[in-house]
């Protein structure tokens, strides 16, 4: 049996961020929106601690790259994530945009795989799409690292 062969890869650790991008607190950033991809977090009993879906976000005005996670394990996750996805197909977080968004997408494969990460076939409309929302800085409770949150995210324009 021969052994597989595979191009050789080339590795330069300055390419590469260790650490995710901070960015200051400033309301009204556009980001445009990458793919996205379920998680499941589990404690070292196997108990499941957290889970939702993860986006990368690129800035629109300097390209400096993070990740925006919507946590689907507690009540209001669903709700913030519905906003996000409203946002990013350009709908307003109103009662008409959000009926607007439930005739034409309500309906799509928004199947979360939690096993491999992959997201049903509804969710690539959000891919390259671009959205605006506030970004606060916050302070990991469990680790003091500094971190963002992204809030009340809306269409571009609106």
């Amino acid at each position: 049996m021969t052994a597989p062969s595979f191009p050789s890869y080339e590795y330069n650790p300055k390419d590469t961020k260790a650490t995710a991008e901070v960015f200051e607190a400033q309301d009204g950033v556009e980001f445009k929106i990458g793919k996205g991809k379920g998680f499941m977090r589990k404690e070292a009993d196997g108990s499941i601690r957290n889970y939702g879906v993860r986006f990368s976000i690129t800035r629109a005005d300097d390209g400096r790259q993070s990740f925006a996670n919507f946590y689907l394990h507690f009540d209001g996750g669903p709700r913030m994530l519905k906003q996000f996805q409203m946002a990013c197909v350009g709908m307003k977080r109103d009662k008409e945009g959000e009926a607007q968004f439930d005739s034409q997408f309500g309906d799509g494969d928004w199947r979360i795989d939690w096993e491999s990460g992959d997201l049903g076939e509804a969710w690539s409309v959000l891919n390259g799409s671009r959205a605006v929302c506030d970004v606060t800085v916050n302070v990991n409770k469990d680790t003091g690292d500094q971190g963002n949150n992204f809030n009340k995210w809306r269409p571009v324009g609106v």
